[in-house]
């Protein structure tokens, strides 16, 4: 996972206006939404399509950490949207 904080003060300090710290809120929450998105389809493949017996655990183990990894992603997506619009209440 990478750290998202570390590069969220350098990105926001190369933000020319108002308006490009609400672009960069709206495309990290958009990134968020994808990466849930993608989540779900992901799952429901393998519910829905899945080679294995119902006991054999490994695959939805594989999955869930791979749902946290995602979720992960999500949550630095929100915390980089949440960081920009503090910028802009800092700037307004």
């Amino acid at each position: 996972m990478c750290d998202r904080s570390d590069d969220s003060s350098d990105a926001l300090d190369e933000l020319p206006d108002v308006d490009a710290l609400d672009w960069t809120a709206v495309q990290s929450l958009l990134a968020a939404d994808a990466e849930t998105t993608r989540a779900l389809q992901s799952y429901l493949a393998r519910v829905h399509y899945r080679d294995d017996g119902a006991t054999d655990l490994s695959s939805v183990k594989r999955h869930l950490r791979e749902a946290i990894d995602r979720h992960e992603s999500i949550a630095e997506e929100l915390e980089f949207a949440l960081a920009a619009v503090d910028e802009r209440e800092r700037v307004d």
